[in-house]
């Protein structure tokens, strides 16, 4: 009898250990674990069901032709539609009524690989100033670090560039 009783207790362990660990592969398969300094935030969480708009986190792709190729980013909606992205030499600008500054492009890398700013407005990509309306469906992507590689270079990203929506978690 006795004997039955570990056996149960066994079998029950087992199946505890069997789901527990089901649960935790769960878990680290959303986890997205950030180890450059560009944002705020470390450990995300992925979030399919959370809204894509102006101030979530998300992982994309760096874009084909650019510095940061192929590579996964994590970055922050700036500015989306229905929002104009202001550019005056340098700086961006996110616009509803109000511009709200968001950063300024640089001309060359930390380790001097030269840079081309995102240029919407045609002429200098280095001085030239516009207003354009953000296009439904983009977004400017980007982070408070002044040497972030994000829309300052690589300009607006599609929603279907947006591989899944992030929860902060600290």
């Amino acid at each position: 009898m006795e004997r039955k009783k570990v056996y149960v207790r066994l079998i029950a362990g087992l199946v505890f250990v069997f789901f527990l660990l089901t649960g935790v592969q769960s878990l680290f398969s959303r986890l997205v674990i950030t180890l450059d300094k560009s944002t705020p935030f470390t450990f995300y969480l992925k979030n399919k069901e959370r809204k894509l708009e102006e101030r979530s986190f998300v992982l994309v792709r760096g874009k084909k032709g650019t510095f940061a190729e192929g590579k996964l980013l994590t970055k922050q909606v700036l500015c989306a539609y229905p929002k104009t992205l202001k550019k005056e030499g340098m700086s961006f600008y996110c616009c509803d009524g109000v511009c709200r500054y968001l950063h300024t492009a640089m001309k060359k890398t930390p380790k001097g690989t030269k840079l081309i700013p995102f240029n919407p407005c045609g002429g200098d990509a280095y001085s030239s100033s516009c207003e354009v309306k953000i296009p439904e469906g983009k977004y400017y992507l980007g982070t408070d670090v002044p040497n972030g590689y994000d829309s300052r270079y690589m300009g607006f990203f599609d929603k279907k560039d947006v591989l899944t929506v992030l929860t902060p978690l600290f």
